[in-house]
């Protein structure tokens, strides 16, 4: 059995024996910070390797009023009763659609963490590097996904593109879009993509509409300048790419994928040496530091979130070391 399939398996358990809801008890005074991407309505909804982590929009309005009914709502990092909601990247569908379903729920508050490069962009030719390759990839046809040497379109992310994305760190990764670009060019995967999505998905909010959030109470915070994994660059390169604009700076910072194959000891340091408030991680840690807190996604349904969220999962493994049973979740 695999070991995924070990840890879906003791997620159902810990979900219905309620042993979940003992490990949020006893980790009560550990703050909790729900990490979302984009939002799109139902009809733009995608599922592929580019919207793995996108929520749609019924989805998103459930679960808001899930945490707004179960914990509460908070940007106060000092309020552990509370969750806190965030936003990684900038993209329109934040503002626009998770904005407006804040807004109606109870002017409720948002952490919004924005990547430079997508700040005021008007063009999805012009969007993050990442976001090129990864809708080059859900959205070629497949005589250009077999010439990267893969079976299937999910492998090649995996096997073929995220391992050569990390390695282009001297052009961060725009090298490895101008590789796919001349297997098959990026305008016509935008031009088969319908043109609401494109603008949602792929343009970013402007500076006026960031600042109307700030009025409704959102924290604007900083999540580099080009989203490329902060472990793989240089220390002097990443300390630019961490350096916020003036408006975000003493505020809370996200890494870009933040977890430990791309956020290292010194990009840590330097987020504390930038005078970061705190920063994120984008997965569950066993304990949080202040420059590197856990964040939970929903996208992998209820039970598997829960089983994070609550602390479980790291419970099960300490109780699974001290039987001496080998590791597997």
């Amino acid at each position: 059995m695999s070991r995924r399939r070990i840890e879906k398996i003791l997620a159902v358990v810990s979900y219905f024996s309620g042993f979940d809801a003992v490990c949020r008890f006893l980790t009560r005074g550990r703050k909790r910070v729900i990490m979302y991407h984009n939002v799109l309505p139902e009809s733009l909804m995608r599922k592929d390797v580019a919207n793995s982590f996108t929520t749609s929009e019924a989805e998103f309005r459930r679960e808001i009023r899930y945490f707004k009914s179960k914990y509460g709502i908070s940007n106060d990092m000092n309020d552990v009763s509370r969750v806190a909601i965030s936003f990684d990247d900038g993209f329109k569908s934040q503002g626009e659609i998770a904005g407006r379903i804040m807004e109606s729920e109870g002017d409720l508050p948002a952490m919004i963490f924005c990547a430079g490069g997508v700040l005021d962009s008007t063009s999805p030719a012009n969007t993050l590097a990442v976001e090129r390759v990864l809708h080059w990839v859900s959205n070629a046809p497949d005589e250009a996904i077999a010439k990267l040497g893969v079976n299937t379109r999910e492998e090649a992310w995996p096997k073929v593109l995220w391992p050569r994305f990390r390695g282009d760190w001297r052009e961060k990764g725009e090298g490895v879009c101008r590789w796919l670009d001349g297997i098959y060019p990026f305008a016509k995967v935008i031009a088969s993509l319908p043109a609401e999505y494109v603008r949602l998905r792929l343009t970013g909010l402007t500076r006026e509409e960031l600042d109307a959030l700030r009025r409704k109470g959102w924290l604007v915070c900083w999540h580099t300048q080009s989203h490329f994994p902060l472990k793989m660059l240089p220390e002097e390169e990443q300390k630019r790419e961490m350096a916020p604009p003036d408006e975000m700076r003493g505020l809370p910072f996200a890494y870009p994928y933040g977890d430990a194959g791309c956020v290292g000891g010194e990009t840590i340091r330097l987020a504390q040496d930038l005078g970061f408030e705190v920063a994120f991680a984008s997965c569950p840690q066993k304990q949080d530091n202040p420059y590197f807190i856990s964040r939970y996604a929903t996208s992998e349904g209820r039970i598997m979130f829960h089983y994070h969220f609550s602390g479980a999962r790291f419970a099960i493994r300490r109780m699974l070391k001290a039987l001496g049973i080998v590791k597997v979740v």
